[in-house]
């Protein structure tokens, strides 16, 4: 390698620099910035010569900077991260810029003045502030001292000085901070930032300080033996090295010895990496020690040129930069020698610079665990660098650990990314990385965060129950019915206020506001990457009756009429719209019943009333879900239930006459979210319709139709009459799903048939249009997976639920099928069940339809099929019971018979059966008697035992249920099957809305036997292609089809009695009556 020599032109110094070529191998950057490497942060070296201190490149020995006026330089010291040379010449401080600027000059006060303040006119004098010294032998005041020893605190850039026997900190800005005296004059420095510790070196000895404010630690100082002229400290290893006399010792940072060396004359020392230690001896020597007290390197730099007179550590190589006579040399870390400068001025001190500190990287955009509603978020970055400056063609960024895309602008510490492509919905890691001009990698930058662009789903209709009372309006809503976490705007539309809360971790809410009565609600939900959901207006529910029923008298009994009229008179009665004299109160009998959705929750605001009875007005569900309708009893009658959003229900009941009736629980849901759009224009070639995939107890299945090709279709209106319609989007929701499918069928079955499988066939332009029915020109297929198992070529009973007659209509079978295989892009199938591919022709079906099948199902699956003429809700179920299932003999409930049958002469009868005590008075003078009975007093409990089985259960039984119904409240209980099983139920004399009763009630008994369900059909079932739905009896053998599985049993079997109940009373007095007086039960 050829070296390189040149001269300054100018007289005051001239130097020559050598230096060996250098290669790098890399890939080019392209800047994507204006942003240029900082040119005071190159590599350089700082030598303080006679007459100036001189900034030089370390490469190619340029000169940087040049710094005149300051006298000798005998001390120099560089804060890398702040950019800032310090100089100590002619007893002063002073501070530099990188770019050879002054900042400050401060005097050191002379010995014994440290409170004075002084100040010339370049500076500022160290003893302004800070902390006062320790004791300790006062200086000679005409003393100044011209050596010091600097060391930089990196991580604040403050400065310790020791110099004389003064020891001062001070900080970045000439700040004083600490002053300690000294007990001799300083011979050395070191500074172990990582441990907090100064080491001072005091002639032969060394103590530790701290780093913080000068104060000695406890520890003892460390014996050198001989006069110390150099100190280093390794941070990395915690080791302390010291030049005494021709030793070279090392103490570990407990202040044991760790290396005695004789190297010779030790005159400098500089630690240049972790472990490596390099060392100046003799006159000429430089040597590399290891943190095992290996000498690794030994060279002699100035063979022909004398001693080494300063050394520093090279931070950009390992390596070394020595100054001798006249001379500058630089050493790679294997101590090569990498170029040379020569001084026309010996040099008293260097100090070198490179830019070792990686840059920071922060990513303040997005924030951590933040989550966005955007797609293409914006990315901001936080791009720091405490040398040469960030490389901003360097930034690279990632997304879940692949390069991103994106498009960058950038200011001075900062960039500003917006990605070229949308980000997916859901979780990601954003990464940031990058490095400087200097090539120092930053620590790569990370967060995670959520993008969430689709707005929240607002509560489900029924889910949201406002009640009104006392200027104060309470909107609330179960669990389940928002996302966790997110907040709910309510809103009241006629005052405008906005109520916002905080939905609870179970998705649950709960508002007040203020509220009149009428007022209507918006609600609307926002979720945590801030989408809002569409609104959702919604309305008081009818009052709770429990807060407008009368009480009763105080003795005697109320009518039954007059005990409910409160329901549908009034201001603002729970049942509204009814017609003047529409319930006769002879008749007049209460519905009670409770309404929620397929999970359970219950549901509001559901509008209940009597199909074909308008004169009978409505109620709304509370939000419990329970409702209360007053009819006149005395038959069948259909309650329809209905919520906007969700499909309506019918429910038969018998109504009685003064008394109260329940119907079971009803589930409303919402239409299948899959919509399939479809076009019936006469020319549209096949087209498919699909729900969503479903899966319960009862297996897996998805609801498919397919539209023939040319297949039109009208809408029929229910105020009579057609409409064509030539798109429609299609909806096919499923009741039958999960435990709570019974509840949510569309109507009761008709007797004999064995709940399987019923479907919403719809779409939303029949919907808006009022209608649930729609007819085709042509039968459309309905295709659903035989999840229960059928045996391919059964026939599949079907029939529609007519809402406008409240009834079931068979049609045709349906046949159960199966896809042998696909040959040539069709299906080969099996409809008769002999296990032999045929066409399908006899049961319809044509080749454009095993074309899609085909493309629909893989081989061996097996099939539902039912040829439809008009889509409304639809059921595909099968007759047959367990065999077993038959009520098993058991007694009547037993109450407890009054032993009163006459007039009672004696006192204290004991009642045994009834557990009452009986006492008869007489009143002196009078015909008569008074009475006591312990069940007459008020708080006293009626009860019952109800005996559900006897000595032998019955095979196949799963559960006895217990259902009892007195005074408007239903008790229900649910037991396992064990011989003589009974209940003993005790009412405690509280009605449906809380009154306290006294007197007999009737109260319904009902005993549930819940068995298996199998599915059969019997020989004699009738022809084929027959209309069987709803017509299960049959002649010849039954022939079992099927089961559902052991944990969905469905088969109910029952027995009902009506008893009479009650806590007694009858109009006494703490228990007393006289014998004369009667009161009529009515």
């Amino acid at each position: 390698m050829g070296g390189v020599q040149g001269a300054r032109p100018r007289a005051a110094s001239k130097i020559a620099f050598l230096l060996f070529a250098i290669t790098l191998a890399g890939a080019a950057l392209v800047a994507r910035s204006a942003q240029q490497p900082d040119p005071r942060f190159v590599p350089a070296v700082w030598v303080a010569a006679e007459s100036a201190v001189l900034k030089l490149h370390a490469d190619t020995g340029a000169e940087l900077a040049r710094i005149e006026g300051l006298g000798e330089v005998r001390a120099l010291a560089v804060d890398a991260r702040r950019g800032v040379l310090w100089v100590w010449a002619e007893g002063r401080l002073h501070a530099y810029g990188f770019d050879g600027l002054r900042q400050r000059s401060l005097t050191l006060p002379p010995a014994g003045r440290e409170g004075d303040e002084e100040e010339d006119e370049d500076g500022e004098d160290l003893g302004r502030s800070g902390a006062s010294g320790d004791a300790g032998e006062p200086e000679d005041e005409a003393e100044t001292p011209e050596h010091a020893h600097l060391a930089v605190l990196p991580e604040d850039g403050s400065v310790w000085i020791a110099a004389g026997r003064r020891l001062v900190r001070l900080a970045a800005d000439g700040t004083p901070l600490a002053r300690r005296s000294l007990d001799r004059k300083a011979d050395a420095l070191a500074l172990d930032p990582a441990r907090g510790r100064l080491w001072v070196a005091l002639h032969d000895h060394i103590e530790a300080r701290a780093a913080s404010d000068g104060s000695p630690f406890a520890q003892p100082a460390l014996d050198a033996g001989a006069k110390v002229r150099a100190l280093a400290a390794d941070p990395a290893t915690g080791l302390l090295w010291a030049g005494a006399g021709k030793r070279l010792l090392a103490w570990n940072a407990d202040g044991a010895v760790r290396h005695d060396l004789a190297l010779g004359k030790v005159r400098h020392l500089a630690v240049a990496a972790p472990g490596k230690l390099w060392v100046a001896a003799d006159k000429r020597r430089l040597l590399r020690v290891d943190a095992s007290g290996l000498v690794e390197i030994e060279r002699e730099p100035f063979p022909e040129h004398g001693k080494a007179r300063a050394l520093a550590a090279d931070p950009a190589t390992g390596g070394a930069w020595v100054a001798g006579e006249h001379e500058l040399a630089r050493l790679g870390a294997q101590g090569e020698d990498l170029g040379r400068i020569e001084l026309e001025e010996d040099a008293h001190a260097v100090a070198a610079y490179a830019d070792t500190e990686p840059p920071v990287v922060r990513i303040e955009a997005p924030s951590e665990d933040a989550w966005l509603a955007e797609s293409r978020p914006g990315i901001v970055l936080e791009l720091t660098d405490a040398g040469i400056g960030f490389d901003d063609a360097s930034l690279r960024i990632l997304l879940d650990a692949a390069p991103l895309a994106v498009a960058c602008t950038f200011e001075p510490g900062r960039a500003h990314c917006v990605p070229d492509a949308p980000i997916a919905d859901g979780a990601h890691e954003l990464r940031a990385e990058g490095r400087d001009f200097a090539g120092n990698d930053a620590e790569p930058a990370a967060v995670r965060f959520h993008v969430d662009t689709a707005p929240p789903a607002p509560p489900a209709p029924g889910l949201v129950a406002v009640v009104v009372a006392g200027g104060t309006a309470t909107v609330s809503a179960p669990a389940g019915a928002v996302e966790p976490g997110a907040k709910v705007h309510v809103t009241n539309l006629r005052t405008g206020e906005t109520v916002t809360v905080t939905a609870a971790a179970d998705g649950s809410f709960e508002a007040e506001l203020a509220a009149a009565p009428g007022d209507r609600f918006r609600v609307v939900v926002e979720d945590r990457a801030g989408n809002r959901s569409p609104r959702r207006e919604v309305a008081p529910t009818v009052p709770d009756p429990a807060r407008l029923a009368p009480p009763p008298p105080a003795t005697g009994f109320m009518p039954f009429h007059e005990a409910v009229a409160f329901l549908y008179q009034g201001p603002d009665p729970v049942q509204r719209g009814v017609a003047p004299d529409a319930i006769d109160p002879r008749r007049v009998a209460v519905l009670r019943g409770r309404v929620m959705d397929r999970e359970g929750r219950p549901l509001a605001g559901v509008r209940v009333s009597i199909l074909g009875r308008p004169e009978l007005g409505h109620t709304l569900t509370r939000a419990d879900g329970l409702f209360d309708l007053a009819v006149n009893g005395g038959g069948w009658l259909t309650v329809a239930y209905e919520l906007e959003g969700r499909l309506p229900a019918h429910r038969k009941v018998r109504a009685p006459w003064r008394d109260y009736a329940w119907l079971p629980d009803v589930a409303l849901i919402e239409p299948d979210p899959d919509v399939t759009v479809v076009t019936l224009d006469g020319a549209s070639p096949l087209q498919v319709a699909r729900g969503s995939r479903v899966r319960d107890a009862d297996g897996e299945r998805q609801a498919t139709v397919l539209f023939p090709a040319g297949t039109r279709a009208e809408l029929v209106l229910p105020e009579g009459g057609t409409r064509p319609v030539t798109r429609l989007s299609v909806r096919l929701t499923e009741y039958t799903v999960g435990p709570n499918g019974p509840d949510a069928m569309p109507a009761e079955l008709p007797p004999g048939t064995v709940y399987t499988y019923a479907v919403e066939l719809s779409a939303d332009e029949a919907t808006a249009a009022g209608t649930d029915r729609i007819r085709f020109d042509r039968p459309v297929v309905l295709y659903v997976e035989n999840y229960l198992g059928f045996p391919v070529g059964t026939p599949a009973p079907a029939g529609w639920y007519d809402r406008r007659a409240a009834r079931w209509v068979p049609e045709a079978d349906g046949r159960v099928i199966a896809v042998l295989d696909v040959t040539g892009g069709v299906a080969a199938l099996d409809t008769d069940g002999d296990g032999q591919p045929d066409d399908g022709a006899d049961v319809g079906i044509t080749d454009e339809e095993r074309r899609a099948l085909a493309r629909l199902y893989p081989a061996g699956t097996s099939l539902w099929r039912v040829a439809l003429t008009h889509f409304s809700a639809h059921d595909i179920n099968w007759a047959g019971l367990d065999p077993r299932a038959r009520p098993p003999a058991s007694p009547k409930p037993d109450v407890p018979e009054d032993p009163c049958t006459g007039p009672l002469e004696r006192n204290s009868i004991v009642s045994c059966a009834g557990q009452t005590l009986i006492e008869s008075v007489e009143v002196t003078g009078t015909p008569y008697r008074l009475l006591y009975r312990s069940d007459w007093v008020p708080g006293r409990t009626a009860s019952v035992t109800v005996p559900m089985l006897g000595a032998e259960v019955p095979p196949g039984l799963t559960r006895v249920d217990l259902i009892v119904d007195v005074a408007g409240r239903r008790h229900t209980r649910s037991f396992a099957p064990a011989p003589d099983l009974s209940h003993t139920f005790v009412w405690d004399g509280v009605d449906a809305y809380g009154r306290r009763l006294s007197g007999a009630y009737r109260a319904r008994i009902e005993v549930r036997y819940v068995f298996g369900t199998s599915y059969a059909m019997w020989a004699s079932y009738g022809a084929v292609n027959a209309r069987r739905f709803g017509t299960p009896w049959g002649t010849g053998a039954l022939r079992v089809l099927a089961s559902r599985p052991a944990e969905n049993p469905l088969s109910i079997v029952w027995r009902t009695w009506l008893m009479v109940v009650g806590p007694g009373g009858r109009g006494a007095v703490a228990g007393w009556h006289l014998d004369a007086v009667h009161t009529l039960v009515p």
